[in-house]
């Protein structure tokens, strides 16, 4: 028994993503995951899925959007969720990414960890088990994780008298998980996508004209990260 019960808790640990803080879906989010899955009945595999969350489903309702899937000739399956953190993201791959046998995957997670206040360890070890999954049920997937884009707290959104969004997301902090993010890249050799070099001012901060909120980006930020995330992908 004494043998027994150590590996029995390893099994847990890695089955849950070796997080020890965990988040929770509302009904919205269970609502979009559930939908996805079903979604992905009349989907063609060796497509694009962009994974993520609210930057990742807001960018499937840009026009940006469609200039991605008609560049790569191939359709684009948006698969964000608003407020998604790495945690609910593993636990979700298996139905919402992984029947679609992309040719193509695009992932954007991390910010609202740092909301939610995930150490930062419980998102390496997340996207560490998302990269494996990832690679071991999709082989013939190319895999793209971005770094977390910057924020603004200085941009102030219409009708608000300050900025409500950027919350306790501070630049200095996602630099910190982005150095983190792109050494689990490396090690699961995955291509790392460093945004920031081109939407960030300079004084570091997502530029105005980018974001509406501080947080996602407007139609011209998407435009810039399109063309971007499209030179890095059709190299």
């Amino acid at each position: 028994m004494k043998k027994i019960i150590p590996i029995f808790l390893l099994l847990i640990f890695l089955l849950t993503g070796c997080s020890g803080n965990k988040t929770d879906y509302n009904e919205e989010k269970l609502s979009k995951m559930n939908a996805y899955t079903e979604q992905n009945a009349a989907c063609v595999a060796n497509q694009v899925v962009i994974i993520g969350d609210s930057i990742a489903e807001l960018w499937a309702d840009d026009a940006s959007f469609k200039t991605l899937a008609d560049t790569l000739g191939k359709e684009v399956y948006g698969r964000g969720i608003s407020g998604d953190t790495s945690d609910k993201l593993l636990e979700r791959i298996e139905s919402n990414v992984v029947p679609l046998q992309p040719s193509k995957i695009i992932l954007l997670i991390g910010t609202n960890d740092i909301a939610y206040k995930l150490t930062d360890e419980d998102t390496v070890n997340n996207v560490t088990a998302i990269l494996q999954k990832l690679k071991a049920d999709c082989p013939d997937s190319e895999i793209y994780l971005q770094a977390v884009y910057h924020t603004n707290d200085s941009v102030i959104p219409e009708g608000e008298k300050k900025n409500t969004m950027v919350g306790p997301r501070s630049n200095e902090h996602i630099d910190t998980l982005n150095a983190l993010l792109s050494d689990v890249a490396a090690k699961e050799n995955v291509s790392f996508i460093d945004l920031n070099t081109i939407l960030t001012d300079d004084d570091g901060k997502l530029r105005a004209e980018y974001t509406y909120d501080g947080l996602h980006p407007t139609d011209e930020g998407f435009a810039v990260i399109t063309e971007a995330i499209l030179n890095t992908v059709n190299a």
